[in-house]
């Protein structure tokens, strides 16, 4: 934000006002998390972000998801819960159905 003033005009008098330049500046500082992870899970998209790499399966936990219902899919591939995420990635969650 700049505020500039140069002079003042007054009919029948010259004016100039010598008052300084004002300037603000400010300066904000964001906080970028280490990585971010997309969950497609039943028709929905879930944001998971985390400073440090976790496993699916952690992910699963946070998200209250129990991970013997569902198969994780990165790339058109089955991976395992057990696999380390330590950058941005989209992972698909299919649901397994079971029973007799």
């Amino acid at each position: 934000w700049t505020m500039d003033f140069e002079s003042i005009a007054i009919p029948g008098y010259a004016i100039s006002a010598n008052i300084p330049r004002c300037v603000l500046v400010i300066s904000v500082t964001r906080f970028e998390v280490y990585m971010r992870v997309e969950i497609v899970y039943q028709n929905e998209s879930l944001i998971f972000e985390s400073e440090v790499p976790t496993t699916i399966s952690s992910i699963l936990t946070d998200l209250d998801i129990p991970s013997s219902t569902v198969l994780a899919v990165y790339d058109d591939s089955i991976v395992p819960h057990s696999s380390t995420i330590s950058e941005d990635i989209k992972i698909e969650l299919i649901v397994v159905s079971s029973g007799g």
